[in-house]
This record gives structure tokens, sequence and C-alpha cells, in this order.
């Protein structure tokens, strides 16, 4: 219950506030007469480096956030140096993604976003199906669905879904990045948001509506670009 206060009511604050919720937390723990620093914890560390552990030798504890990482094999070319923050990150997605949560990751240009993103999912395992688009200023609608439909394995009449035992998730980058037509629509989000509240959308041909399944669309977004901002 600690961890899930800690990453729900403290994951808001940015990095320059969160010595100030580390100290309310450990103000609070002491008014309440509990430990302030649970087992594993060290007595100076601040409680965005840990992470609580579940299973393994340290079942029970708090472990720092890098001894949750567990190298794999990988090239010179597409090694990453992963850091606690990277790590942190690389833990929140996975276990929103297992929950078929839809994730925008937000952050300023050149953190690495889709970088770990793309560690992550190609290394999900064998039941992902992972596809990875770039959105940019010329992004169009129609596009972005024929690339989408040309994906899915028809099921039954109007329901589509990846091969059978898969989860399809699809990651959009830069999805901040398509400029605003005439009348300040963006169709390429529009389609996007047509799914999140319909699971589905109309075939352009015939007018009839398309339902997915086991589909989860993930999107990063740069903060600091000098594009229209993203509002969900």
């Amino acid at each position: 219950s600690v961890f899930c206060w800690i990453w729900s009511c403290g994951a808001t604050p940015a990095s320059a506030q969160r010595e100030m919720f580390n100290q309310y937390y450990c103000d609070h723990m002491k008014h309440a007469g509990a430990n302030i620093k649970p087992d594993g914890m060290a007595l100076n560390a601040n409680v965005y480096d840990y992470c609580f552990s579940v299973s393994g030798e340290q079942a029970g504890q708090w472990v720092p956030w890098m001894q949750k990482f567990v190298p794999g094999r990988a090239t010179y070319a597409s090694f990453v140096v992963f850091t606690s923050d990277s790590v942190r990150f690389a833990f929140f997605f996975q276990l929103l993604l297992i929950n078929k949560n839809q994730v925008l990751i937000s952050g300023n240009t050149g953190t690495d976003k889709s970088c770990y993103v793309g560690a992550w999912l190609q290394n999900a395992g064998h039941n992902v199906q992972a596809i990875f688009i770039n959105f940019s200023a010329e992004t169009h609608m129609n596009r972005f669905q024929d690339l989408l439909d040309s994906k899915k394995d028809k099921r039954r009449r109007g329901v589509f879904a990846p091969p059978a035992g898969k989860q399809m998730v699809i990651f959009v980058d830069h999805v901040n990045m398509p400029q605003k037509q005439y009348y300040g629509t963006k169709p390429a989000l529009e389609m996007k948001k047509l799914w999140m509240n319909f699971r589905g959308w109309f075939n352009r041909k015939d007018v009839t509506f398309k339902q997915f399944k086991e589909f989860l669309i993930e999107a990063a977004a740069d903060t600091n670009a000098r594009t229209h901002r993203v509002r969900c």
C-alpha cells in the first residue's frame, strides 16, 4: 500500500518537487507511528529510489531500482545504458501494458522515450506483436488507418484482431507532430481518439464499422517541441 501511495499521489510532482514529497512522506509516517523506512530501505534514502519487491530472494523488501534491472543479450549497436530513472520507467510501462492500459509518455526532446519503449517492446515476448509508427507534420489519416488495417486478421464479420495468441501493441512516436488543419483538427489524432472511444473505426469504402480486439495504442509526445501540444 505504501508503494502504491508513493506512485499514485507522489507520481505527479516533477523531479524538483520530489524531495518535498519525500519529506512529507517521512513526516506523515512518523506522525502515524509507523516505520518511516521499511525493511531494505536506507534511513537517508529517497522513497523514489526504491521499489517494493514481490518475488525472488528479496520478496517483501524494498530494493534499489537498479537491482530490478536484469540485462539481456544485445549487440553493441543496440546496447542501451539503463539508469534508475529508465528502469523505473520501464517497470511502470510494463505494469500498465500488462493490464491493457493506454499509455501516453511525455517528456523533453532527447530524453530517449522511444528508445526505452522500443527496447522493452522488442524483448516483450513472443505473444506481443509490436508496430512502431512515427508521426510527422505531414502524417495523413488515411495512411495511418490503412497501415493498421493491414496488420489485422478477420475473426468474424466486422471484428478484426491480430494473429491468434498475440497482443498487438501500436507505439506511436511524436504524436504531437501532425499539423492542425484549417478548422483546427488533427485527423490522425482523431482516428486514434475514435478507436479509444469505440474500439474501432469505419471502413472508408462501404462505411461499415470495424471493431478491433487485442489491440493497444501507446504513444509518446515531446513536451518542449515547437508544435501544437496534445490535449487529452
